[in-house]
């Protein structure tokens, strides 16, 4: 296994953000459950105030395995 450092930028829209954040983090709370996510969090905002969005650190065995864990 491999360790991959994945990184995403959040929707602009506040609304849909509060939408999809539970079910994204019950989704999250089951890869670390499950030993393939070692750890997440979230990254500040730019300084120009567009969102900021989060890193995460999961095991995989290639590139596209830790993509398609995701």
């Amino acid at each position: 296994m491999s360790v991959y450092a994945v990184t995403y930028v959040y929707v602009t829209d506040p609304d849909r953000l509060a939408e999809v954040r539970p079910e994204h983090r019950e989704f999250l709370r089951g890869l670390h459950e499950s030993g393939t996510l070692r750890v997440s969090g979230p990254l500040p905002a730019t300084p120009d105030g567009e969102p900021g969005g989060a890193l995460l650190v999961v095991e995989a065995d290639d590139a596209t395995g830790a993509l398609e864990l995701l």
